[in-house]
């Protein structure tokens, strides 16, 4: 029985890859666009002063993420930073940043994003910004630091990132026991050298 309750039970995964598609679907319509600059203008305000962003994001939230008291349930927390995010990197692009979630794609976290930023101009720079992430105490100083490091991917690439997954992780680092394992996982995939770029090297050394 209780299996049968976890299958039907809504994921913040599930539910922004269902919100994002929405957005990714109609990128030109002018609703879309409000939308998207309504999430940008947010950023940093009390969620009092946002209600814009509201009646758009209730529309697909489940009535189990909603908090009933005064301050945002973990779930609202994390997709609503999530957006607010995207829409940093989907202004000015014509095509859609958000990487199917699909099932090659679904696992694939922000720091394997990132390290496309890691190049031999920029590596010490990044590594920088990206430790400072990685290593802030408050879920809002870790947002801080994401938030110019997605900007600094936007300028300099045309990567996409798994927007999906970044709410899943948000919603689990605001839980004292997930948080180290979160950092972790984002390390590993940032710093890690995948056998391509392995062979890349030594073909340039050869």
């Amino acid at each position: 029985m209780s299996n049968k309750n976890n299958i039907n039970k809504p994921s913040v995964y599930g539910v922004t890859a269902n919100i994002l598609n929405q957005i990714a679907s109609n990128l030109d319509a002018p609703a879309t666009k409000a939308t998207l600059s309504n999430l940008r203008n947010s950023i940093s305000k009390p969620y009092s002063q946002t209600i814009e962003v509201f009646s758009t994001l209730y529309i697909y939230l489940p009535d189990s993420f909603i908090s009933e008291y005064g301050d945002l349930s973990y779930q609202e927390k994390a997709i609503i930073t999530t957006l607010q995010i995207f829409s940093i990197h989907q202004q000015g692009n014509s095509q859609s940043v958000f990487l199917a979630a699909d099932d090659e794609n679904k696992y694939k976290n922000i720091g394997c994003a990132l390290k496309v930023l890691r190049t031999s101009e920029n590596a010490k720079s990044t590594d920088r910004r990206f430790n400072a992430m990685i290593s802030a105490d408050t879920f809002e100083e870790l947002t801080f630091h994401l938030r110019q490091l997605i900007s600094l991917l936007k300028s300099r690439s045309d990567q996409k990132v798994n927007y999906a997954k970044l709410a899943q992780d948000l919603y689990y680092l605001q839980i004292p026991s997930m948080r180290e394992n979160i950092k972790l996982s984002w390390a590993k995939e940032y710093y890690r050298f995948n056998n391509q770029e392995k062979n890349n090297k030594g073909e340039e050394n050869e």
